[in-house]
């Protein structure tokens, strides 16, 4: 849905870079719209929670904004949330009563 738009994303990879990009990616690559990331250079092939939770605080220090969609209370993403607005980093979030509690952590709800 994001590619769709035309502003710019960064897609953080769960695992190393991707060998064969999708075309769909590419084209936004191409078009300088669309940056893969991951600290992931060598490693497992699956990353465990220590691993994603240091790539989730990378990128969202890095950013200009963070969108999340929903985040479990006393989660991972919820802590994330709470680290990024203490950054000073904007976090937005879809306004649904899943999301009510992470207006206590200063994300803004958008309709």
């Amino acid at each position: 849905m994001l590619l769709r738009g035309t502003g710019p994303l960064v897609m953080c990879l769960a695992r190393k870079l991707l060998t064969r990009v999708p075309a769909e990616l590419r084209e936004a690559i191409n078009a300088d719209r669309l940056a893969l990331v991951t600290p992931f250079v060598d490693g497992p092939r699956r990353p465990d929670a220590r691993m994603t939770a240091h790539r989730n605080r990378l990128v969202a220090a890095l950013a200009e904004r963070v969108v999340v969609i929903h985040a479990s209370p006393g989660g991972m993403v919820e802590r994330l949330c709470g680290e990024a607005v203490n950054w000073g980093v904007p976090v937005v979030a879809p306004d649904h009563p899943g999301n009510e509690h992470l207006t206590a952590l200063g994300v803004e709800l958008a309709g």
